[in-house]
């Protein structure tokens, strides 16, 4: 069946999507994550999925760097940096939520060259617009399933630090 990793990347896929017969595709994904609750399978995820921009230190093997970089990427201008025709890059910001994207005397200088992008592209976001949080995600059916989580700050902490562990079980399993 299908695993959480599968139901993740079916979830930014449907972020991905437009209709073609009034917009153009987004140029990326961005996936806001201000308290960082993905970043432990962010080593899984670029493994397994070359799309994945990733704003930090400086490294092309993982294809991270700066907001500078990052827009350099999308823009085609890195050598080795490309997509298959119909991908959408998803461009993953630790640390930066959509708000202060959306709203630029907020937002951080080191991403404030990648502001414009939320026009040219789709947010990552949970349907009531704020970042997705792993108890969130996996509480609201994107996962495939709705899980039935305790709203506490233990559960919500174990669910992060297990999501490594989760990712590849079958969704059944895990309801």
């Amino acid at each position: 069946g299908a695993t959480l990793f599968d139901s993740l990347l079916s979830s930014l896929a449907r972020a991905a999507s437009f209709n073609r017969d009034d917009a153009v595709a987004p140029l990326a994904i961005l996936w806001t994550d201000e308290k960082r609750h993905w970043e432990l399978i962010l080593p899984l995820l670029q493994e397994r999925d070359p799309r994945f921009l990733v704003l930090g230190p400086f490294d092309s093997a993982k294809r991270q760097g700066s907001a500078i970089w990052i827009r350099c990427a999308l823009a085609g201008r890195i050598p080795g940096i490309e997509w298959p025709h119909g991908t959408v890059p998803v461009v993953y910001l630790p640390g930066v939520s959509r708000g202060a994207l959306r709203v630029l005397e907020d937002c951080p200088p080191e991403v404030h060259v990648l502001a414009a992008h939320q026009y040219r592209g789709a947010f990552w976001c949970h349907v009531n617009g704020k970042d997705w949080t792993v108890t969130a995600f996996l509480q609201s059916g994107e996962a495939g399933a709705p899980l039935d989580l305790a709203q506490d700050e233990a559960t919500r902490a174990a669910a992060v630090d297990s999501l490594p562990a989760l990712l590849d079980r079958p969704i059944g399993e895990l309801t």
